[in-house]
């Protein structure tokens, strides 16, 4: 119902914007020669209410350029404020090179905004939910080369800095105990390896993606705290003929060392265990699995049906003895672009209720 509640805003928009309602604007690509770059994007409005926040404004857009003979390079971002004086702003730059041999691909997130906090653990009580909100700006920036037909190799880099700048009077951050409970600063860098041979980047049709990276994040390059972080993603798309896709995912998460509680592995979001508040759960190891039954409707319309499971766990050897939570939903989409983005609503159930999710990014 919290979910609920804090999205009812951002619906109605949605609902306008696709019913074609003045306030959305998309481009084409010119009907030119395919090695001529093309060039789409699309925009929207966004507005939303919630109890920490008050009502909230903001935009969404995407810029699209390259030739149907290469993969196209991107930036997507969106902003918002509310009446209370937050504000978050998020870019997701992604540059390839001709012929898409090398790709640089950033995540910059600038934010301040209310959390809410639930202790450590997969059993972390509902009772003990505590508001707070902190400062942070995050970038993440990943530089790949491609070797082979369908590998890239690569590094990953990441730089965070967050104060938290108000807390519950008693509560388990107000005090020492959490490392990160005031202020922290985050560097880390290190390999990743991919593959790739997904037909399309957004809302792919067919192939697979998988991605692997390990982080080290030593004080030695200025981090508060001294860890490391091994991440597994792998992704199957497989076509069931009429244009239906089922799409399924299992990833893992698992940080060695002590790390910030505001970059802990967290389960729930809107990419994995949606239905869930990000964050819900959070602890050194988390795994999940989800699988989407993707549906043509009509036009730039589709459906999705989706199911997944996940858990998080101190140790590794402890994931899965218990905590596991399960959650479902459905969705429509609404294409924006050739490229195959779409405009995402998706409605998901878990254990303490549902959740609304309305976003421009696919959810893998």
């Amino acid at each position: 119902m919290r979910f609920l509640l804090t999205s009812i805003g951002q619906m109605l928009v949605a609902l306008a914007l696709l019913v074609g309602t003045p306030g959305i604007a998309t481009a084409q690509p010119p009907a030119d020669s395919s090695d001529a770059a093309a060039t789409s994007w699309y925009a929207f409005p966004t507005v939303f209410y919630t109890p920490e926040t008050s009502l909230g404004l903001g935009a969404a857009g995407g810029l699209f350029v390259g030739s149907e003979a290469d993969r196209p390079s991107s930036l997507q971002g969106d902003v918002s404020a509310t009446l209370n004086g937050q504000y978050a702003l998020n870019l997701r730059p992604e540059w390839y090179r001709p012929a898409g041999r090398q790709r640089v691909v950033g995540d910059i997130a600038l934010s301040t905004y209310p959390d809410v906090f639930y202790g450590l653990g997969p059993e972390a009580p509902d009772e003990q939910e505590e508001d707070f909100t902190s400062r942070y700006l995050d970038a993440v920036l990943q530089a790949e080369q491609q070797v082979g037909v369908a590998w890239r190799v690569g590094l990953r880099g990441r730089v965070r800095r967050e104060v938290v700048t108000e807390v519950e009077a008693g509560g388990l951050l107000d005090g020492p105990a959490l490392p990160g409970h005031d202020a922290s600063t985050v560097v880390g860098l290190g390999p990743l390896v991919a593959r790739d041979t997904r037909d399309r980047l957004f809302y792919p049709r067919r192939g697979q993606f998988v991605t692997a990276y390990l982080v080290v994040h030593p004080e030695a390059l200025g981090s508060t705290f001294g860890f490391t972080r091994v991440v597994l993603d792998a992704r199957q798309y497989v076509p069931l003929g009429w244009g239906h896709t089922l799409a399924v995912q299992a990833y893992g998460e698992a940080v060695s060392g002590t790390a910030p509680f505001s970059v802990l592995p967290r389960l729930g979001g809107p990419l994995r265990m949606r239905g869930y508040l990000e964050g819900r759960f959070r602890d050194d190891v988390y795994a999940t699995a989800q699988a989407e039954w993707r549906v043509p409707i009509r036009g730039r319309f589709d459906g999705a049906l989706f199911a997944s499971a996940g858990a998080v766990a101190g140790r590794l050897d402890a994931l899965g003895t218990d905590g596991w939570e399960a959650a479902g939903g459905a969705g429509i989409r609404y294409r924006l672009n050739p490229e195959g983005v779409h405009i995402r609503l998706d409605y998901a159930i878990g254990r303490a209720g549902g959740g609304l999710y309305i976003t421009a990014r696919d959810p893998f």
